[in-house]
């Protein structure tokens, strides 16, 4: 925890676990947290990555970054790559929560996740996802590790004789390996069921893991019984010029290892680098890292780019840098590129959500529907309960001219989340373009419940109530659409035609100069259209 100090510009309140209450003053410029002790902020949780995230300070505030963890950094109930924190902000760092407050600010009201649009470049979805059951590996008598397996299996073996409290439970690093006695939750199973470590059985074969672990994290103490002791020569006496030898060599081997394993072949380049350390801890350390991040902040996009493109020479094994570079190729409107680089994250990281959400989005705004659709189906099935998913496959189809697999999608996506008003909007769209017009209006309907000030829904009320014959309702829905968008050229020259089918000329060329000083192409184009369908049109000339 970093030492209080006046220079302390925000505060990590942990909110969750046996340590809850305890305070993390942020004085740093660049904050790690993780679950590995070389963390400034050290969570020592199951669920919480040995590298999660890095806290960067921007001017008077921080700036969290994922660090492409397994289970993902949240604030506020949104799944990000980056945000910038507020006062008040609540950060889920796996199942660890976290509450940031800033010195001087009043005490914070508890915040909602913020509503969503589509696919936001450079922002995850947020994804909820049923929650996970806790699974268990552990290390049988025979020195080969098993699992993984739930916790009433674990208490299973345990009632069987095959693991005891001494019974190893290995991690990624092995200085975090545990002994089955320091859980909690299998004390009293333990207690209740005592086995001798020389009688322990080993679990079924079926369940043995495919990478064993030979040893423990620690060295085994090997005895002898008296009987085997056998006389030893007295030690000869070393002189000082062997000692400093001795010391040399120790020195260069420690050199040639810290080589070894920091640079080739263990280094973000070498060939046995996925036994070194991650590529993404190189990355965030890295200076050029700091400057991407700094051009995003100051949206200087060709800047972000060039950044990028020196970090993928530097780490191309890197999904987050891959990630950067698409989203920089994005930025700057160059989406075949960034599709390609999205592309080359997933490669390296397959579950990569957000690459896979805004490759997608790439190939929707190069007008690459079939493509689109095939990554949101992929999206499906990584994340089948998130409804913003099956929204976006929604938007595909009907890029694709495909209405009716479009309204499945838009189904599913209400149906997992009725109160998605944008959803609701789609669905009344799609079912529109079919000529449903009850169903149509019914989902607008249901959009405006949940987003009252939904110019859009308002409008779409009134072209099918139009539609219809509804004139009097449609001239209704125009004008509160206009309420909302007072400059909606297309509500204004909604109101042009319902007024016409009235009768109410006075009213409709009103409408129609109002379009003229908003818009005056569509409104050019409004009147070339009722040339031909009315043998007196209105003038929509500016007085």
């Amino acid at each position: 925890m970093v030492d209080s100090a006046t220079s302390a510009i925000g505060k990590l309140h942990l909110v969750t676990g046996t340590l809850s209450g305890r305070v993390f003053e942020l004085a740093q410029d660049r904050v790690n947290v993780g679950r590995d002790d070389d963390n400034v902020i050290c969570l020592d949780h199951i669920t919480v990555s040995l590298h999660h995230a890095i806290l960067i300070r921007v001017g008077t505030h921080y700036k969290v970054r994922d660090l492409i963890s397994t289970n993902g950094t949240f604030v506020n109930g949104e799944r990000v790559t980056g945000a910038e924190l507020r006062h008040g902000d609540v950060l889920l760092f796996g199942e660890v929560e976290m509450r940031y407050e800033e010195p001087g600010q009043a005490e914070a009201e508890p915040k909602k996740p913020a509503s969503q649009k589509v696919l936001p470049l450079g922002r995850s979805r947020p994804i909820a996802p049923p929650a996970k059951e806790l699974e268990y590996r552990i290390v049988g008598a025979d020195g080969r590790t098993y699992g993984p397996v739930n916790a009433p299996q674990l208490r299973k073996w345990i009632a069987q004789g095959y693991v005891n409290e001494q019974t190893w439970l290995p991690a990624e690093a092995r200085r975090n390996w545990k002994q089955l006695a320091e859980l909690p939750e299998f004390t009293d199973a333990l207690r209740a069921n005592p086995t001798p470590t020389n009688l322990l059985g080993t679990p079924p074969k079926e369940a043995r893991s495919e990478t064993p672990h030979k040893v423990g994290p620690s060295a085994m103490v090997e005895f002898v019984t008296a009987s085997e002791r056998m006389p030893t020569a007295p030690a000869r006496r070393r002189t000082w010029p062997h000692r400093l030898f001795a010391l040399l060599l120790l020195t260069l081997v420690g050199v040639a290892t810290a080589w070894w394993f920091d640079q080739w072949p263990f280094g973000p380049r070498g060939p046995l680098r996925q036994f070194g350390r991650s590529a993404e801890v190189y990355v965030y350390s890295d200076p050029d890292y700091a400057v991407a991040g700094a051009a995003e902040d100051a949206k200087n996009y060709t800047e972000l780019l060039k950044s990028a493109k020196v970090l993928a020479g530097r780490y191309p094994s890197s999904a987050l840098v891959q990630y950067i570079l698409g989203e920089a190729y994005a930025k700057l409107g160059f989406f075949p590129d960034a599709a390609t680089a999205f592309q080359e994250a997933i490669k390296i990281k397959p579950d990569y959500i957000d690459a896979w959400f805004n490759l997608g989005w790439a190939y929707t705004q190069a007008d690459k529907f079939p493509e689109a659709v095939g990554v949101f189906q992929q999206l499906v099935k990584l994340s089948p309960h998130d409804p913003q998913v099956w929204d976006n496959l929604g938007g595909a189809y009907a890029g694709q001219g495909h209405p009716a697999d479009a309204i499945g999608a838009y189904q599913k996506a209400v149906e997992l989340k009725p109160d998605f008003a944008d959803a609701q909007f789609k669905l009344g769209a799609a079912y529109a373009s079919q000529g449903q017009n009850p169903e149509a209006i019914n989902a607008f309907r249901l959009a405006l419940k949940y987003k009252p000030d939904y110019p859009d829904a308002w409008f779409n009320l009134g072209v099918v109530s139009e539609q219809q014959g509804e004139h009097n309702e449609a001239v209704l829905f125009f004008t509160q659409a206009l309420k909302l968008k007072p400059n909606y050229a297309e509500a204004w020259g909604g109101l042009v035609r319902a007024y016409l089918k009235l009768h109410q000329t006075g009213q409709a060329g009103e409408a129609a100069r109002e379009m003229k000083k908003i818009d005056p192409v569509k409104a050019d184009q409004l009147a070339e259209e009722l040339s031909h369908e009315a043998p007196a049109p209105i003038s929509i000339e500016t007085k």
